[in-house]
């Protein structure tokens, strides 16, 4: 059973940065909340959301551009 249990259609910081979905998401991440170079998975969060609309930055997954109308856990 995975320790780490993304949604779907929310969005997530890994890879140094990279906005992706929960779905596209790698499989490491997917099991394990780390990505393939172990820094820990975070969700995109509303302050974060607040912090790009601010700078004018478009938040979206970078595989898929599914945008940010879901946020992880909200």
């Amino acid at each position: 059973m995975p320790k780490f249990n993304p949604e779907p259609s929310a969005l997530y910081f890994t890879d140094n940065g990279r906005i992706v979905c929960g779905e596209h998401l790698g499989m490491t991440a997917r099991f394990t909340g780390r990505d393939i170079s172990g820094q820990r998975i975070v969700a995109v969060k509303p302050r974060d959301l607040a912090e790009f609309a601010r700078q004018d930055f478009v938040c979206r997954c970078e595989r898929c551009g599914k945008g940010a109308h879901s946020v992880a856990g909200v």
